[in-house]
């Protein structure tokens, strides 16, 4: 299977690119740039567009699915219920994330995730491995559990083989750990130690080498393969007064070049109102080097279904992209997310309050894939 044929990556879903490009990497096309939405953001440069559009005569005209002040909110768009829980609800078990890959040949997709014993999101039970024939599922979950482990938060990632540059390799990230695939069927091989540090990790391919960033989010390494060694290539700056604390990752590069990192944000003192509590954050750069942070967060907890119904999830977690192959757009947000609590989190068995992004130790959890304009 060639490269070509995905896209999707991390949860995370990739579905398919041009050669020699992978998820985070979406393809150029020549209609791409044509897709914009107008913006009444005032600006000198594209910086003032978030790098998700252009400045144009002064004004910020944001590529789709961006808009919102300076081109930085992702637009829902209404979601087919399939996609509010991508695994079974009646299951008390937890999903939290995933890997995700395809079409493959198929034009399946496929899911490599993580299923938690009840009351959990550290003790992994079994590795599901999952089909559909979109995002939003529904997904068949029959075929069992996978062969191989996929730790407790797997990131997907294409790259062409160094030997065989003809030839895909399929790869699942997780804590220093590497898992290498020559099929989106498996089997998933695992190797020696990757050599990065940290937890969550957000890998890339890009101009035949590896990069990576991780949980904190404060700095990108790179490398020659996948296997190391592994060097520093640039720090991602956090403003002193940055109201929230980051985690869980997702890097990309855009079809203009440009790179971006989504996260999961919070802040523990938040306990009410958890609709409006902090849920994401957004950094962007020309080069992968110079990191500028949005004040304004790329996404909010409320979606809406096209059955006509609205959740708002009390915290939405891991955030991955998926990209149209045919625009080079994001078409999809896929999120951990908990299932129980809405507006606010219920008090603990010690009659305690709890914060907003508390709630989920102790809730059903699972894993949304929400559909973007």
């Amino acid at each position: 299977m060639s490269l070509s044929t995905l896209l999707y990556a991390a949860v995370v879903i990739v579905m398919a690119g041009d050669p020699g490009r992978t998820r985070q990497n979406p393809p150029p096309p020549a209609v791409a740039l044509e897709q914009k939405t107008q913006n009444s953001t005032p600006c000198t440069t594209d910086i003032e567009c978030s790098f998700n559009g252009l400045c144009i005569s002064s004004q910020c005209v944001c590529d789709a699915p961006w808009s919102g002040p300076g081109c930085s909110t992702l637009a829902f768009a209404s979601t087919p219920p399939s996609g509010k829980n991508i695994y079974n609800g009646s299951d008390p078990r937890n999903t939290w994330g995933g890997a995700f890959a395809g079409p493959g040949e198929d034009g399946k997709f496929h899911a490599y995730v993580p299923l938690y014993r009840q009351g959990s999101l550290w003790h992994v039970e079994t590795c599901m491995y999952g089909v559909a024939d979109s995002p939003t599922g529904p997904w068949d979950w029959s075929s069992g559990a996978a062969n191989f482990s996929c730790g407790i938060n797997p990131q997907f990632l294409a790259f062409p083989n160094a030997s065989n540059p003809s030839q895909t390799l399929y790869s699942l990230w997780e804590r220093g750990a590497f898992w290498l695939s020559e099929s989106l069927y498996g089997p998933f091989i695992a190797q020696r130690q990757g050599g990065y540090n940290g937890i969550n990790p957000a890998p890339i391919f890009h101009n035949g080498s590896f990069f990576v960033t991780t949980q904190a989010t404060r700095e990108i390494v790179t490398a020659p393969s996948y296997l190391g060694p592994w060097t520093h290539y640039s720090n991602i700056t956090h403003p002193p007064t940055l109201p929230y604390i980051v985690e869980d990752p997702f890097l990309w590069i855009d079809k203009r070049g440009r790179w971006h990192i989504i996260n999961h944000a919070y802040n523990t003192s938040e306990v009410g109102s958890c609709g409006s509590s902090h849920v994401s954050a957004h950094w962007f750069s020309a080069d992968g080097r110079d990191w500028h942070w949005s004040p304004q967060e790329p996404y909010g907890h409320t979606v809406t279904y096209q059955d006509g119904s609205m959740h708002t999830f009390a915290t939405m977690e891991r955030p991955y992209l998926h990209f149209d192959a045919s625009t080079g757009s994001p078409d999809y947000l896929v999120l951990a997310v908990d299932l129980d609590a809405s507006g606010s989190c219920p008090l603990d068995e010690r009659n305690r309050t709890q914060c907003c992004d508390c709630c989920k130790f102790s809730d059903h959890d699972g894993t949304t894939v929400i559909k973007l304009v």
